[in-house]
């Protein structure tokens, strides 16, 4: 593990919050932390040598700001994980309090407010521990685990499209549902082959007309998404923007229900479908204008590329003028 055993005082310095628990249990939770949360992050090869630091007499200097931001995810992580069963004791008459002389049990809205405060720790350390790895990944020989290619490489980029709280924890998240939003949106307006190629588009593309279509593409995507994220994620709009709330950690009554949304996520929702179809049009319409064999040549010669607006009737056409009542 990435304390090593028993060793209290470095474990307080990433929970700042006064406690007291049997050495003996070697930090509840922290198993649990490091291989559902962390693991999956680093990956199996990168989380061993940072374990085999931690552990070592003299840490690899190298890998101390890596270990860092992963204990302040994993500290404060692995006491929420436990906090609502750590007092709990289970004997042959069935549950048990366990009360200390002189120690009274808090308040349900001091419980809660520990919670949330735990909780806003881990996320925070989450997204920057993401940051960190999305900007120097290559100092560890790191890859992103999730393996999902979609137009979008890091939270950063989505963040120009769409505000997002957190967007470096955040967009791990979303990445399954920019997915889905590719295939259920994109590919029956611009074809597949068209928008694997956009993918390939980077900031460094010299045509200014590629990067216009790149940038009402991605803008276009990052809406849809947010459309479906607010159905398919436990999502909280802040004054920051939209983020994904860490809702499957700790005691909810139903793990896995989602709560409806209220009035203003509907209206995220809504606002953000409206505004994806409007970029999707937008695209379309700037392709009609610009692309030929030699500029978006792929779009081009699909089945996809149409020279002319979609024509519409005119009912009033044959109307004469007279009404006759």
């Amino acid at each position: 593990m990435l304390f090593k055993t028993n060793d209290i005082t470095t474990f307080k310095k990433f929970i700042n919050v006064s406690f007291t628990f049997d050495v003996n249990n070697n930090f509840p939770g922290l198993m649990e932390a490091e291989d559902d949360y962390l693991k999956p992050i680093l990956g199996d090869d990168l989380y061993e040598q940072l374990n085999t630091s931690a552990n070592a007499e003299s840490p690899d200097e190298g890998l101390a700001d890596l270990l860092s931001l992963c204990r302040k995810v994993i500290g404060p992580l692995s006491v929420l994980l436990g906090i609502s069963t750590r007092h709990i004791k289970i004997g042959d008459s069935g549950l048990k309090k366990t009360v200390a002389d002189g120690v009274e049990n808090v308040f349900g809205w001091e419980y809660r407010e520990v919670k949330e405060e735990l909780k806003d720790k881990v996320a925070k350390a989450l997204d920057k521990l993401w940051q960190h790895l999305y900007e120097h990944g290559d100092d560890y020989d790191w890859e992103d685990t999730t393996e999902i290619n979609t137009i979008f490489k890091t939270g950063s980029e989505f963040n120009q499209h769409y505000s997002l709280h957190q967007p470096h924890r955040v967009f791990p998240l979303l990445k399954p549902i920019i997915k889905k939003v590719e295939e259920l949106f994109i590919w029956d307006a611009i074809g597949k082959a068209f928008l694997e190629e956009m993918k390939e588009l980077t900031e460094s593309e010299g045509n200014p007309d590629r990067l216009h279509a790149l940038d009402l593409l991605k803008s276009a995507i990052a809406h849809f998404t947010i459309h479906k994220a607010v159905s398919e994620l436990t999502v909280k709009k802040t004054d920051n923007g939209l983020t994904v709330m860490l809702n499957d950690v700790g005691d909810q009554p139903f793990k896995g229900d989602r709560t409806a949304p209220d009035n203003l996520l509907t209206l995220v929702r809504d606002e953000a479908l409206k505004d994806g179809q409007k970029y999707l049009k937008k695209l379309r319409l700037f392709l009609r204008e610009k692309a030929s064999a030699e500029l978006f040549r792929t779009y081009f010669e699909s089945d996809y590329f149409d020279t002319k607006p979609t024509k519409k009737t005119d009912y009033n056409a044959n109307r004469t003028g007279i009404v006759r009542l």
